[in-house]
């Protein structure tokens, strides 16, 4: 495996306690970030140092999959683990593939990988048997999907947590600078997922846009100090009112 950030982490953890996996190495720029691992996995910050093995994962940035896979100089499998990036960018002049899952990952936050989907790509049927035992060995969920559509399931995730997480952000400033805590803003949080989970957003819209209620819109702009904050209600405002015509 290649890379320690939010996803390396997770990734080092599932690999080295899946039963089928065998997790040969673990390789990362700054060797200070993985020594943690070194009693139960080798490690190394030096890419010619890589040791044989079947699968090479490249939990790297995006920016750098291509310079980190083009100093590699493998003919076995490797994968690069991002939503947004064609499969074509690899550049280790062996076999190509992608091992994306679909989530949001933090260091510090325990993840359960079971029934998370993972969109996978392989240019040999093979290598494709081989990431989707992978995904189902650690309890996942493989589906296959091309780098066209991995693409815009990755705009998707980005309007749905990027977008959605950053809203949170702000409704959470403009509570707290009124002296209202975010947790009281929790419940309609897991609610608001729940029902889209379980009805489809299209159908659980709700609030002052959707039925047209302009008075309730002016005491909003009224109540945001903060201009930026003004034309993001409006743009989210005028959309919604857009796709309930």
């Amino acid at each position: 495996m290649l890379g320690a950030g939010n996803l390396g982490h997770h990734f080092q953890k599932l690999f080295h306690e899946a039963e089928n996996v065998d997790l040969v190495q673990w390789y990362n720029r700054d060797l200070n970030a993985i020594e943690f691992a070194e009693k139960d996995t080798k490690i190394t910050n030096i890419l010619t140092q890589l040791e044989d093995a079947d699968l090479y994962v490249m939990a790297v940035s995006d920016n750098s999959i291509a310079k980190v896979s083009s100093q590699m100089n493998r003919q076995r499998l490797v994968v690069h683990c991002a939503g947004g990036v064609d499969m074509k960018i690899l550049e280790s002049g062996g076999r190509k593939g992608v091992f994306y899952p679909l989530q949001t990952f933090t260091k510090s936050h325990e993840l359960s990988f079971k029934d998370l989907p993972i969109c996978i790509e392989a240019e040999d049927e093979k290598d494709k048997v081989t990431l989707f035992n992978l995904a189902k060995e650690l309890g996942a969920l493989p589906y296959e999907m091309n780098s066209s559509q991995r693409g815009v399931l990755h705009l998707s995730a980005v309007f749905i947590n990027n977008f959605g997480n950053h809203l949170f952000n702000i409704g959470n400033k403009i509570a707290k600078s009124n002296n209202i805590p975010f947790e009281i803003l929790k419940p309609i949080i897991l609610e608001t997922a729940k029902k889209a989970i379980a009805h489809g957003p299209e159908k659980s819209q709700t609030g002052p846009a959707i039925r047209n209620d302009e008075n309730t819109i002016k005491k909003h702009l009224d109540l945001l100090e903060k201009t930026q904050y003004k034309e993001l209600y409006l743009t989210l405002t005028a959309s919604i009112k857009q796709n309930n015509e």
